[in-house]
């Protein structure tokens, strides 16, 4: 008896200690910091926004020729100023002037209906321009981040649940254990002690994964093939980590793009602007000189036709910027995939046909119901399929291939397409760095085109990937969501 009595006792101890310190990993204050860490990250992104659209407005306030065209009653020259100031503002909708002795306000901006509320929300900004004017600069941003924000505030809501429900929890573990002990001989009661400690174990590393996730660490993940209730909680948690990860990572990427698109729209017009000077200035020195000296003259020929070519070449760079700057966001509509590849593949084939290369494209055996802006998506293509020719051009090989092939739904409700090609491959070294905005290995490249495909499959909800690579072709990887309902005909 006292034996039995001490093997009992020194389990229920065993158990018990496992089963605190397990509920203590998984629910600790680090895990909650990390939570709250990742909402005001959210927030704090919310607040930069809205300090960028007031200083934007801000400026907008103090612009001289505004200034001027309120003060002097110019109300057309005023709208004029606001279109341009409109233009270079990629997230605004509408500005409104309200000018003291004016009946009606003057309004310029985009239409409403390009921008429906229920996809994007509205913030206004309204500055005083002069002593006699009010400036209301209205902007968009899409609901998809607040939907973001509050998808993260109800994670942590339902942490602090559990967190504060965690003697019930255990309360839980303690009945099963006295109940288990009640009904089973000493050999059952046994085999309990032993599953206890491997049942401990398993929510450790559970609890251990979930701290790494509080102190930032988003590559972790729990392996738990065992197939039972905690074997899917594991698997729920590598899901959740994962979509955190892909979630940062999205937004991360789309703000580094956004910031590169400010940088290109500024430094194409700086660019721009001395070109027409440079090149009316050689053409007036070209067609000055009307001395006899032939070495001169050819010196003179030969640099006319150096600052021509260079100065082209600065204007193509100019002009990719300034589209790269005010690339349009994403509209998608209800659209079948296999029907919208079948209306932009025939032009593709026509393009590589001219460049001596074979396009295939196999249409998928079911309907593939997503939502996608078909000029965007239509842009993508485009330019994933360009970059395979240019790459088959490149290793000099004969019989260039692409195939193009959709399918799906595949893992998490995705629909797929994949670009593959047999040109020379992409080097290790720079599949990292591909997608980077100004990252090219082509001398004439301006490493705008892969960055701006990767926006507009991020803005699609979706990913953009290199599945394979190599000597024997590329194969990128469009990932998209799969739409609830098939698209109306």
């Amino acid at each position: 008896m006292a034996a039995v009595a001490l093997t009992l006792g020194a389990s229920w101890f065993v158990f018990d200690r496992l089963v605190s310190r397990a509920l203590t990993i998984a629910l600790n204050e680090e895990v909650e910091d990390g939570l709250r860490w990742g909402l005001q990250a959210r927030r704090d992104l919310f607040d930069g926004w809205k300090r960028t659209y007031r200083t934007a407005a801000r400026g907008h306030a103090r612009d001289h020729r505004l200034v001027a065209a309120v003060a002097d009653g110019q109300a057309g020259e005023a709208s004029l100023i606001l279109e341009k100031l409109l233009e270079d503002e990629e997230d605004a909708l509408r500005f409104t002037l309200e000018i003291d002795g004016l009946d009606d306000p003057i309004v310029v901006g985009h239409d409403d209906d390009e921008y429906p509320t229920r996809e994007w929300r509205r913030f206004e900004v309204s500055m005083q321009v002069g002593a006699s004017a009010r400036l209301t600069e209205t902007y968009v941003v899409p609901w998809s981040v607040f939907k973001e924000f509050d998808e993260a505030g109800r994670v942590l809501s339902t942490f602090q649940t559990f967190k504060r429900n965690r003697d019930d929890f255990r309360l839980g573990f303690v009945w099963f254990y006295l109940v288990t002990l009640g009904v089973v001989s000493l050999v059952v009661g046994g085999a309990v002690f032993l599953y206890s400690l491997k049942f401990g174990r398993r929510i450790g590393r559970l609890g251990d994964a979930t701290q790494r996730v509080g102190r930032g660490d988003l590559e972790v993940r729990v392996v738990d093939p065992v197939g039972d209730e905690l074997s899917d909680l594991a698997h729920a948690f590598n899901t959740m980590v994962r979509e955190i990860r892909e979630g940062r990572e999205r937004i991360e990427y789309l703000q580094r793009v956004s910031a590169w698109q400010e940088f290109a729209r500024r430094l194409a017009h700086e660019i721009k602007n001395p070109l027409t000077p440079i090149r009316l200035a050689i053409q007036e020195i070209k067609t000055k000189y009307t001395g006899d000296d032939p070495r001169f003259r050819a010196v003179l020929d030969e640099s006319h036709e150096i600052i021509e070519e260079e100065v082209a070449v600065l204007r193509r760079l100019t002009s990719e910027f300034s589209s790269f700057a005010r690339l349009p966001r994403v509209n998608p509509r209800p659209t079948d995939l296999g029907e919208f590849l079948s209306d932009v593949c025939p032009s593709l084939e026509s393009f590589a046909r001219s460049r001596n290369v074979a396009l295939e494209y196999r249409e998928p055996r079911s309907p593939l119901p997503v939502e996608i802006d078909s000029t965007m998506l239509r842009r993508v293509l485009d330019n994933l399929v360009h970059n395979a020719v240019e790459a088959i051009e490149r290793g000099g090989g004969e019989k260039g291939r692409i195939h193009i092939e959709a399918g799906g739904p595949g893992s998490g409700s995705l629909v797929s397409i994949r670009i593959t090609d047999n040109g020379p491959g992409i080097d290790v070294d720079d599949v990292e760095d591909i997608f980077a905005p100004y990252y090219t290995t082509r001398p004439d490249g301006t490493g705008l085109g892969l960055a701006i495909v990767k926006k507009v499959v991020l803005e699609h909800g979706g990913t953009l990937s290199v599945a394979k690579t190599g000597p024997g072709g590329t194969t990128f990887a469009i990932d998209l969501p799969l739409a609830a309902r098939e698209p109306r005909s």
